[in-house]
């Protein structure tokens, strides 16, 4: 026996997720489909929340270079706090070459960053007259 115009018993995908959450909450009643629904929620959150630092994570410096750099080299400065979900606290020189990752309690650290900054005043005093 054939039967005429029947459809399929799943067509779109919103039904088959819906017919199987409506199972379980047949199979396991409502405080099961409660923890279930919790445990998506935190997983979601957990995601998205590891998706935002180790994204951030990715560029930190995790270490200290080993050596110094020359005046030079460095054409450039940013500073990498622990709030900001790094590892250390750390100025990052940049050159030509990339990124050195650099100690800050290191005193040639310190007075490179001065030179920079010292540089950079000029540059906007004589820009701003």
């Amino acid at each position: 026996m054939k039967l005429l115009n029947s459809a399929p018993p799943f067509t779109p995908l919103e039904d088959r997720r819906d017919h199987f959450i409506i199972r379980i909450t047949v199979v396991n009643g409502n405080k099961d489909m409660v923890t279930i629904k919790a445990v998506v929620i935190v997983i979601t959150l957990t995601i998205c929340l590891t998706a935002n630092t180790s994204d951030g994570y990715r560029y930190c410096c995790r270490r200290y270079m080993i050596g110094r750099l020359r005046d030079f080299e460095i054409k450039g400065y940013s500073v990498q706090t622990i709030k900001e979900m790094c590892p250390i606290d750390a100025i990052i020189f940049h050159t030509k070459k990339g990124k050195a990752c650099t100690n800050p309690a290191l005193k040639w650290v310190m007075d490179a960053v001065d030179r920079l900054r010292t540089k950079a005043q000029k540059v906007h005093q004589n820009n701003s007259q």
